[in-house]
């Protein structure tokens, strides 16, 4: 089954509450919650160093643009002005990758429509982020790699992908998103101004794997593909215990959260 982004974003009941830091191996689904149809635990798959299983979605053949197999998703509590996130992913061998975007995981700022996402842009694809915010601006700003480090990413490859994010102060544009790949820092930004008017001082609340096909209808899956997620890490702050992270531009790669192993 795939259903509209438009569905998908807003509408679909309430999700399980997770106390930070938590840990997602896929050997099992819960506490996340499964929306729709198209997506299950594989046991044949799994990222390096991880558990015996993944969470995979299936696009079906001919399914259009702008939809998603299902969506997956937690809230978070205590709600964070500071994020950190893990996980691997990976693409099946014949994926076909939509020429506008290709989107993975969306972070929604609690009580409002803003949120942001992460997604593999074109079909020689790169990582970016996007946030949207509340509002007559809609789709407010994209991000993309600002460090000399870009790499396009591969079919039946696993890549491991951290975010760190603060959400801005009242009346400026200080915001931060860190994204390393494989380790790697691919961007360092702290001057987006992530909320806006009646969204200041809210933080963000739930944490969500939608990956939407595209963003209009003017293309369809050729055939039937996969996408895989697997050990995420979600925290409000790299250690997991409110230790600082290294500020934007450092160089730093931040340090996983507590109790935690990273192969």
């Amino acid at each position: 089954m795939c259903v509209l982004l438009v569905i998908l974003i807003a509408g679909t009941g309430s999700a399980t509450e997770v106390t930070l830091p938590h840990t997602q191996n896929w050997n099992t689904l819960s506490p996340w919650t499964k929306v729709y149809s198209g997506g299950e635990l594989d046991g044949t798959q799994s990222a390096p160093g991880s558990a015996s299983s993944s969470f995979k979605f299936t696009y079906p053949s001919g399914m259009p643009g702008g939809s998603a197999p299902d969506k997956i998703w937690v809230s978070i509590f205590p709600t964070q002005s500071e994020f950190w996130t893990q996980y691997y992913f990976k693409y099946s061998s014949n994926f076909y990758f939509h020429p506008g975007d290709n989107k993975q995981a969306y972070w929604s700022i609690s009580g409002s429509k803003t949120n942001y996402y992460v997604s593999a842009e074109g079909q020689t694809p790169k990582m970016r982020m996007v946030f949207q915010r509340t509002g007559s601006d809609g789709k407010a700003g994209a991000r993309y790699s600002n460090t000399g480090f870009n790499p396009t990413i591969q079919r039946n490859t696993w890549y491991k992908l951290k975010t760190h994010v603060v959400l801005n102060t009242e009346g400026s544009a200080n915001g931060v998103f860190q994204m390393w790949i494989n380790d790697q820092l691919v961007m360092s930004y702290d001057d987006i101004s992530y909320l806006v008017g009646s969204d200041v001082g809210k933080e963000v609340g739930s944490m969500e794997y939608t990956p939407v096909f595209g963003g209009g209808s003017d293309q369809t899956k050729p055939a039937t593909d996969f996408f895989w997620v697997d050990y995420t890490i979600i925290s409000g702050s790299p250690s997991g215990s409110g230790t600082s992270p290294p500020p934007p531009n450092s160089g730093m790669i931040p340090s996983p959260p507590s109790k935690m192993q990273i192969m």
